[in-house]
């Protein structure tokens, strides 16, 4: 039995989000269909990637250079995919990650927060816990 090493600042922040599989996210954010549906998700591949609405906000670094467009995309799909069973984040949402890159580009608009609180019951969404 071997002993690893703790490091701190481990865990989600390590995980970060495949560039690959955020690409599929992002063109499945393109062609957005409401009420979203596993159907939906399945049709781009993403059906069974739930495990990226807990990764944490550290783990999507990889949005950095993602142009705004994308970002808002990502934005709505993650914030409506959580009414689906098995996809809801509460204080870990990538839309809450998501929102602080666009505020950070002075991109964050009213209209995004009350299109966000108009489509979810997680109350941590757009800022994250009050914490």
């Amino acid at each position: 039995m071997g002993v690893g090493v703790w490091e701190p600042g481990g865990g989600s922040a390590e995980m970060g989000i495949d560039e690959a599989l955020l690409e599929k996210f992002i063109e499945a954010g393109h062609f957005l269909e409401e009420p979203l549906t596993e159907d939906f998700l399945a049709q781009y591949d993403i059906a069974r990637e739930n495990q990226v609405m807990k990764a944490g906000v550290d783990a999507w670094g990889a949005t950095e250079v993602l142009p705004v467009e994308d970002i808002l995309v990502l934005i709505k799909l993650f914030t409506l995919v959580e009414a689906l069973p098995g996809w809801d984040a509460g204080s870990k949402s990538p839309v809450i990650a998501l929102s602080k890159l666009l505020k950070r580009r002075n991109a964050f608009t009213p209209d995004i927060r009350k299109w966000i609180k108009q489509n979810t019951d997680n109350r941590y969404l757009p800022y994250g816990s009050a914490l």
